[in-house]
């Protein structure tokens, strides 16, 4: 794969196995016929950073510290589409990425769960020492940040300092 993408080589994102160390919740990505305990299950299985024996207690402790430890057997169809998105942040943290990549992380939710999001991710970038990329049009996220780069439609507009 190249850079720049062209016509002929179009630039295909690299799935969390191809970029070793890289979480990014997506919440279109839940597997509709596991609950969402499996869903983050199945992430710590296939990043194996979590001993076995000890992945179905962080998939339960992550997504309980989400807000989903009720609604945790169930299916993607059955939540909301905030849950859904609850479910991804919880599968992208599972297996302590250095690099958490966060797309509107907080779009679909309400303005406590919102925190509840913010929180959990600032915590894992901090304790960690990880970089922490979010995307967002809430300006509102924008003084929880150590940096914060605006992009308009020419390019890059402005930055702060780190």
């Amino acid at each position: 794969m190249g850079w720049p993408p062209t016509a002929t080589r179009p630039m295909i994102e690299p799935s969390p196995g191809r970029w070793p160390g890289a979480g990014r919740p997506a919440a279109s990505h839940s597997l509709p016929a596991f609950s969402a305990l499996e869903n983050v299950c199945l992430a710590l299985d296939l990043g194996a950073t979590v001993p076995r024996a000890a992945r179905r207690a962080r998939a339960r402790a992550l997504l309980g510290e989400l807000g989903l430890g009720p609604r945790m057997h169930h299916r993607p169809a059955a939540l909301s589409t905030g849950e859904q998105q609850r479910v991804a942040v919880a599968r992208a943290l599972a297996n302590a990425p250095q690099v958490l990549l966060a797309d509107e992380p907080t779009a679909n939710v309400d303005p406590a769960t919102r925190e509840v999001v913010l929180l959990r991710l600032l915590h894992e970038a901090h304790i960690g020492k990880k970089v922490l990329l979010v995307a967002t049009h809430d300006h509102s996220l924008l003084t929880r940040f150590d940096r914060v780069v605006r992009l308009d439609k020419p390019g890059l507009t402005a930055a702060t300092p780190c």
